[in-house]
């Protein structure tokens, strides 16, 4: 069933003559999970907010929304608190009270709902979401990741049959995000809301939507299923936004063309297996031409940070010395007794266990220092951090040995690298050529 309808929706931004969207024309069906990405600056935000006319910004409107078969703009402010929920980007912009559980009742109190109601609509939305253990907490004890849980909570509250979200894992860390969009994914399959989601991420989330719209300077590249989406011509800068997945399908000629494209990490991985069983003359280039795009990102990320300031002898952008972490107070040592010096401009290869390196990820993710991670296994706890904020990650299978292949990939990736940071202490049966590339990293000094 058709629930909004988009008919040559143009915006103006006061005192602009240029239109920050343009000729917008496209449908979305209820219960639709609509992934809708490009660069920034491209007009995403502008659209979200003029789905909900309350937060639309100041500025000239042409064209017609339809929802539900009446125009947008009719329906008053009650009925779009209730039916049309909206999340922001920063979850601290949307917090309006100081505990969690009036937080969650604040709207409802709003539209003067009875106490009964309050109650039983909050009771159920905590449980939904597994947050009654941080009922009577403050909002500021809260972590990004809880507080944007929160603002999903209290907006689900009130009952709404479409949900927009601008970007709201931009945020959150890569643990948080994904554990976010898996509830948002929850919520589209059990609840049957429509869900409309502005990404950046998309390598987590463009395989949960059924519906993809790409745009760009302001007008649609594309809309329709997300699987399809290189059967139109893409701009190329927007194509730098698509899954790994996609990126390394599209460079390959698109080999197996008959096929889906590989959207998911999963999809690649299959899409690769089936091109070696099928003795693919073609491989050997792709393996090739991943090789030459780590060693041009590489050489990219170099040259980017040496234009951007002169680096200077001991002028050094991490100092640990003796660093000690742990998660909780009566968990044990993630961390520990940590001792390293990262000059500005240099490039890392990381080796870790299982969660140990997603602390320095993040700081040097946070610094702007571009890295590589491995060896890492799929299972990894911070193989996912590493996938979203590492420049190259080296990973196995998980529970399978490292494979030759895998190994040697490592050692190219280790030389290139200016330094090398262990967090290991000791290494088991499989994490063996973890302690070869500690060993091969130690002689040539760069540890």
């Amino acid at each position: 069933m058709e629930q909004i309808k988009i008919k040559d929706l143009t915006f103006f931004y006061n005192k602009q003559e240029k239109p920050a969207i343009e000729n917008l024309s496209f449908n979305i069906e209820k219960g639709d999970f609509v992934v809708l990405c490009g660069k920034s600056g491209c007009g995403k935000s502008t659209l979200l907010r003029c789905l909900k006319p309350i937060i639309k910004p100041y500025g000239k409107t042409l064209g017609d929304i339809i929802f539900e078969n009446e125009k947008l703009e009719k329906l008053s402010e009650r009925q779009q608190a209730e039916k049309i929920g909206f999340v922001m980007q920063n979850p601290e912009h949307q917090i309006v009270t100081d505990k969690v559980w009036h937080e969650l009742a604040f709207g409802l109190e709003s539209l003067g709902y009875s106490t009964d109601e309050i109650q039983l609509r909050v009771t159920e939305m905590a449980e939904y979401f597994g947050i009654t253990d941080l009922y009577y907490n403050s909002v500021n004890q809260l972590s990004g990741g809880q507080k944007q849980l929160l603002n999903l909570a209290a907006t689900m509250v009130m009952g709404p049959e479409i949900l927009i979200l601008d970007e709201p894992t931009a945020q959150l860390d890569p643990i948080a995000a994904e554990n976010f969009l898996g509830t948002l994914k929850k919520i589209n399959d059990e609840l049957g809301i429509t869900v409309i989601l502005s990404e950046h991420r998309l390598d987590n989330v463009l395989a949960y939507g059924n519906k993809v719209i790409v745009m760009d300077s302001g007008k649609i590249q594309y809309c329709g299923e997300p699987y399809k989406i290189l059967e139109h011509n893409i701009d190329e800068d927007v194509l730098k936004l698509m899954p790994m997945a996609t990126r390394i399908y599209y460079e390959s000629g698109m080999e197996g063309a008959d096929e889906k494209t590989p959207i998911s990490i999963s999809d690649g991985r299959r899409w690769l297996e089936r091109l070696v069983k099928n003795g693919s003359k073609n491989v050997e280039d792709i393996e090739k031409g991943l090789d030459k795009e780590i060693n041009e990102n590489t050489k990219r990320n170099i040259s980017e940070d040496i234009n951007k300031k002169v680096i200077v002898k001991n002028d050094y952008a991490i100092k640990c010395k003796n660093v000690w972490f742990r998660y909780e107070k009566a968990s044990p040592d993630i961390i520990k007794g940590l001792n390293f010096e990262i000059k500005k401009g240099e490039i890392f290869a990381i080796l870790g266990g299982n969660g140990t390196g997603i602390p320095v990820y993040r700081q040097l993710q946070k610094e702007g220092i571009p890295f590589a991670a491995g060896i890492l296994w799929e299972n990894d706890r911070e193989y996912s951090v590493a996938e979203a904020l590492a420049s190259v990650v080296i990973w196995e299978k998980a529970f399978e040995p490292v494979s030759d292949t895998t190994f040697e990939t490592a050692v190219k990736v280790l030389k290139n690298c200016e330094k090398v940071i262990c967090c290991m202490e000791n290494f088991g049966t499989y994490q063996e050529p973890c302690r070869q590339l500690w060993k091969i990293a130690k002689d040539l000094g760069k540890i």
